[in-house]
């Protein structure tokens, strides 16, 4: 499960209208990676749940019971005890990178009043959850990272925090006309990319290559659609659509659908744009928000997962278990010889 900017600004809209500003009332640690804060906002309550597994990252307001029990933890302790009973002001999107900022300010009963940072990268193996203070140093880390992994950014509690570091690429949401026509100028007159949706993808910071492709097709123009083939006659089309679409990120006007194989009836993905699968018999289903759309994914997966290594887990004891019995019936069998020869050995003499 793959998460790319499109997918966190929508469940970050979704955030901010149901329970930003909130009170952060409890802090669990299902695994790992995983993270759920109870939010309480006047008198309804929400679930922020968000997991930064390498293949499986998730950010969605979860509509799940509570845990019965939490993965304990150094983090958690540290997370538990600075953020519990905080304010949660704000959620910020950095730069439309997979990067989200939770604005918190700590319970002060004395002193001036504190901000804190949560923020959550989600970096496929590199994805980290890191507190910072006001003076952005980091209090907290889910994972500690010294020089001698990364010379340009280490990550450990009382040392400065640094960004991951910035891509190349522009910000799809804030892009003029002006510089839109540019790189579609400079990359027609290069060999690379060859395609449209590779254009979207090199270009522009937070898109993946599902996210690309239905952009693509959003804009009814085929996947295979070349960018020498589109003329520049055809560049303030191209840019009409991508203006009107990118508006509808902005204004969270998206079509979130889960994507399932007929036959095996398993999840094959999501899609907030336009479905696009290389697979044949698919079935999508539609939700209204994309926090539910990614939780029915995240739980799905899960539960298949389960199911597997149950698979595996039992195939193992069974072929254990008939490996001991084939030891036996040789042993058996070798026993039944012996005693046969020692009567035939009677019978000649």
């Amino acid at each position: 499960m793959k998460l790319d900017s499109i997918t966190l600004s929508s469940v970050i809209s979704e955030v901010k209208e149901k329970i930003v500003p909130g009170k952060i009332v409890d802090v669990y640690q299902l695994s790992k990676y995983e993270i759920l804060l109870v939010l309480k906002n006047n008198k309804s309550f929400a679930k922020l749940f968000f997991s930064v597994r390498p293949d499986r990252m998730a950010f969605f307001l979860s509509d799940s019971p509570l845990p019965s029990e939490n993965f304990t933890s150094l983090f958690f302790n540290q997370l538990k005890n600075w953020v519990q009973g905080s304010m949660l002001l704000d959620i910020e999107h950095y730069q439309f990178d997979r990067i989200i900022k939770l604005v918190i300010r700590p319970y002060n009963k004395f002193g001036e009043p504190k901000e804190y940072q949560l923020i959550i990268e989600f970096m496929g193996k590199h994805s980290n959850i890191v507190l910072i203070d006001e003076q952005n140093i980091i209090k907290a880390a889910l994972k500690q990272v010294g020089s001698e992994v990364n010379r340009y950014r280490e990550v450990k509690a009382g040392i400065p925090y640094v960004y991951p570091p910035k891509q190349d690429k522009s910000n799809p949401l804030t892009i003029s006309r002006q510089d839109f026509l540019g790189m579609l100028s400079d990359s027609k007159n290069s060999a690379d990319p060859e395609y449209l949706w590779q254009f979207f993808l090199q270009n522009f910071i937070g898109l993946g290559v599902k996210s690309s492709k239905e952009i693509v097709a959003v804009m009814n123009l085929p996947l295979q659609q070349r960018l020498d083939q589109i003329t520049e006659d055809m560049w303030p089309d191209l840019w009409n659509n991508f203006s009107e679409l990118r508006q509808k990120i902005i204004d969270n006007e998206l079509s979130p659908q889960a994507l399932i194989d007929k036959e095996s009836n398993k999840i094959i993905d999501y899609s907030l744009l336009c479905p696009v699968s290389e697979q044949q018999n698919i079935m999508t289903l539609p939700f209204e928000e994309t926090s539910p759309c990614l939780e029915f994914i995240f739980k799905r997966l899960t539960e298949e997962d389960k199911k597997e290594n149950l698979y595996h887990a039992i195939n193992k004891v069974l072929k254990k278990n008939i490996k001991k019995l084939a030891e036996k019936e040789r042993f058996f069998r070798g026993e039944k010889e012996i005693e046969n020869c020692e009567e035939y050995k009677r019978r000649v003499n």
